[in-house]
């Protein structure tokens, strides 16, 4: 039986574990490409004014999340508002935000990543995660989740979207 010699088992414990960083590394540099748009979705709202919730995440989601949000709208009654009666960026109705952060939270590889959005509402800090989608060369939101907070429940917006209209989803 041969044996490795142990200037070699010493050379290949080195490379083993460089050769993951440099994966992680990778995977984490190209999930750092997603960061841009959700930084500007929030300078969008620090800004003030008025914006369109509804639409920045319905102009930077993925086709899947698309597709649970029509059909919420098509199962909700004109007269009612539905299962996401709230801000999901910001995870509030009532909104004056301020040092957002916006970083890689995980890179598992792949087209997906996660991202943690954190800031201040109104002087209370918020944490909503974002999963998101490698899609047709760009980057989409593929779900959104909110820990929840001492006066506000958790949450996630598919789970939200799977609701009965008549639920009364506020967070």
């Amino acid at each position: 039986m041969k044996t490795m010699h142990p200037s070699a088992l010493v050379l290949l414990a080195a490379i083993v574990p460089a050769a993951r960083a440099a994966e992680v590394s990778a995977r984490q540099r190209e999930c750092q490409a997603a960061v841009p748009l959700l930084q500007s979705v929030y300078h969008r709202i620090e800004s003030g004014g008025d914006y369109d919730s509804a639409g920045l995440l319905r102009q930077n989601a993925s086709k899947s999340l698309i597709r649970a949000l029509d059909a919420e709208r098509a199962s909700t009654p004109a007269d009612e508002v539905g299962a996401i009666d709230f801000d999901v960026f910001t995870d509030a109705q009532d909104i004056r935000i301020d040092r957002v952060h916006v970083e890689v939270a995980d890179s598992p590889g792949g087209a997906s990543c996660t991202l943690l959005a954190t800031m201040l509402n109104y002087g209370e800090p918020i944490r909503i995660r974002f999963s998101m989608l490698r899609e047709d060369e760009a980057w989409k939101i593929d779900d959104i989740a909110a820990p929840g907070a001492a006066n506000q429940p958790s949450w996630r917006l598919r789970e939200l979207l799977a609701l009965p209209a008549d639920a009364g989803a506020t967070p």
